[in-house]
């Protein structure tokens, strides 16, 4: 469990990293906004949703399995 949730947060690192909030996320993906909480909270979602996340995101799906650096000026925004 612990490493899903791993994963949920570096889904949201990917979406910070593009300046973007939830609610743009979510227009982008075409779902809703209480959908992205979801998966950046506890990094369950869709295989096909992954794929959508990466391509928006621009990373690869690995990245969401692999710790991200933090070199991001709003990185505050992630605690």
């Amino acid at each position: 469990m612990e490493d899903l949730k791993k994963v949920g947060h570096n889904i949201k690192v990917a979406r910070v990293k593009k300046n973007l909030t939830q609610e743009e996320a979510s227009k982008l993906l075409d779902i809703t906004r209480e959908q992205i909480s979801f998966i950046e909270r506890t990094g369950k979602t869709k295989v096909s949703t992954l794929f959508k996340l990466a391509k928006y995101y621009d990373c690869k799906i690995s990245d969401f399995f692999v710790p991200y650096e933090f070199t991001n000026e709003n990185d505050e925004n992630l605690h």
